[in-house]
């Protein structure tokens, strides 16, 4: 994965000089001879550097070899919670919306029950104990019912906070 600095390096630099020399009694002539003189300099310097065995360039790479694939799990764990988050959420609101839909229908039928009751004991036919006790199912149906609309909400506001949140629905405007 890392790669950089396996290959050798090469610098390089050069350099130019030039002087002019003037005066009497320069050391290679006689003194009193007249001498103007050019002196030209050119210098080059090059350097390679060359890991022979490579032990150094090697053991950084497999430092940063082993830093990316640290990172590179951490960011799989953390997706893999994520959409375990998700698929959790998802679960617990679509069973708890089916449960709501069930105690709905369980309530609208208890509700049907007290009707019949009522009607039943106004004609005289049945007892005051049995509207009684078809009251009581019907409001423990109702109190269900509310207690699975409650948990529907809170599952849906799990299932926002797994995914990020931040969306509104179309009905809903914000104010």
């Amino acid at each position: 994965m890392v790669s950089a600095g396996l290959s050798p390096t090469l610098d390089a630099a050069g350099s130019y000089a030039r002087d002019r020399y003037a005066g009497n009694g320069f050391p290679p002539f006689p003194p009193g001879v007249p001498l103007e003189a050019n002196v030209y300099q050119a210098g080059f310097d090059a350097a390679w550097e060359l890991d022979v065995f490579g032990g150094a360039r090697r053991a950084g790479m497999a430092v940063q070899n082993a830093r990316v694939e640290e990172a590179l799990a951490d960011y799989e764990q953390t997706m893999l919670a994520a959409f375990t988050d998700v698929e959790t959420a998802l679960t617990a609101y679509a069973q708890e919306q089916s449960r709501r839909q069930s105690l709905a229908h369980a309530a609208q039928a208890n509700g049907q029950v007290v009707a019949l009751a009522l009607d039943l004991y106004s004609h005289g036919l049945s007892d005051f104990l049995r509207v009684l006790e078809s009251q009581r199912a019907l409001y423990q149906s109702q109190d269900a019912l509310v207690e699975s609309e409650r948990a529907v909400s809170a599952d849906l506001i799990a299932l926002y906070k797994a995914l990020g949140g931040g969306w509104e629905s179309q009905g809903v405007s914000a104010k």
